[in-house]
């Protein structure tokens, strides 16, 4: 029996000594985990959410409780308004005193409405952003911006919110310098910044803003002229003055030569489309409505060869320089003994 006992003693011993040991891991792991960053920063705005949740129900509950007491309060402080109406004097005296316990019952029951509304709808919004961030070291403040959405300022405003409230730590920061929220870490490297382009000449710029309306002008006139045969027209007049435009752009020194084009021929063929738009659109078929449309019809063809003959006269310095080449070309060809035979080469004519 003295055996027995002693190895129950042992046995109990043993299981002690294996008792405080997972005792004592339990305490260090909550000691290594109470000073893991992230878990506190998690444990701490558990706190304070389950805090401002009670405090807003709490704010809410009593600006409905003033509110009722204004309501329940309401036919008594206007029980002397029928007499101070018809008598005045000091009836409005006592109507302001008994209407005073009721306004101070509105106002306060409106403002602790108003501050539980406000403590609801910040914690909605720190956790709207904390779900957005979620565990990125750090994020642009746009792209917040544009996930909730709100504008830039204001983003840095509940953003600010967060992190006085301890939504992202106790190292959390923005850095404006390169417009990020910084959670942990370093920030990332500010972008260069691009280029400046080349700004256009203010008149070449309203020059293109000028090619750009006359080229719209004629596709709404396309649009607004249900004719296949005027649209195809319209359409080939568009596409000719496109490439004209083009030519201007590209060599501003051909201008002069297309100066009566863009002063004269353009506007009247625009002039011309516009009045045939308003005559199609009356829906009846009169004489001079029928005679004047059938002549915008007929001089289209002549616009179209108008307009042709323009473009292909802008590339007339062109076709001249490109036959002065070949010219000088053949004639070096012929002097080297290089063109394979002794008569006249065939000379490209343009």
């Amino acid at each position: 029996m003295h055996r027995d006992a002693q190895r129950v003693v042992q046995r109990a011993e043993e299981a002690a000594h294996k008792a405080e040991k997972r005792v004592e891991s339990y305490q260090n792991a909550d000691r290594a985990q109470a000073y893991d960053p992230e878990q506190t920063a998690r444990q701490n705005e558990r706190g304070r959410k389950d805090k401002g949740e009670g405090w807003s129900i709490a704010l809410t509950v009593l600006g409905v409780i003033f509110s009722i007491a204004m309501v329940a309060n309401l036919p008594e402080a206007v029980y002397w308004l029928p007499e101070a109406l018809t008598q005045g004097g000091s009836y409005w005296t006592w109507l302001f005193q008994d209407l005073a316990g009721s306004v101070t019952l509105l106002f306060a029951g409106a403002g602790f409405l108003f501050a539980g509304w406000k403590l609801r709808t910040g914690r909605r919004m720190r956790k709207k952003i904390s779900n957005i961030v979620g565990s990125a070291p750090y994020m642009k403040i746009q792209e917040i911006a544009d996930a909730i959405p709100c504008n830039y300022a204001k983003c840095c405003k509940h953003l600010e919110n967060c992190i006085d409230k301890g939504v992202f730590g106790e190292n959390a920061y923005l850095d404006m310098r390169t417009g990020t929220l910084v959670v942990r870490g370093a920030p990332p490297a500010p972008q260069p910044a691009p280029a400046a382009a080349p700004k256009a000449q203010p008149g070449e710029a309203k020059a293109e803003d000028n090619y750009a309306q006359i080229l719209n002008q004629l596709r709404a006139l396309n649009d607004a002229i249900p004719g296949e045969e005027m649209s195809d027209k319209i359409s080939r007049l568009e596409a000719v003055s496109a490439k004209i435009f083009a030519q201007a752009k590209q060599n501003p020194d051909k201008l002069p030569q297309m100066r009566k084009f863009m002063d004269y021929y353009l506007p009247t063929a625009l002039k011309l489309l516009k009045t045939y738009a308003e005559l199609d659109a009356q829906g009846v078929e009169g004489e001079n409505i029928r005679e004047s449309k059938q002549r915008i019809e007929q001089v289209m063809d002549t616009l179209v060869t108008a307009f042709e003959a323009q473009l292909d006269r802008l590339f007339e310095d062109d076709a001249l320089d490109v036959s002065t080449d070949i010219d000088v070309m053949e004639n070096m060809l012929r002097a080297d003994g290089l063109t394979g035979n002794t008569g006249n080469s065939p000379k490209l004519q343009l």
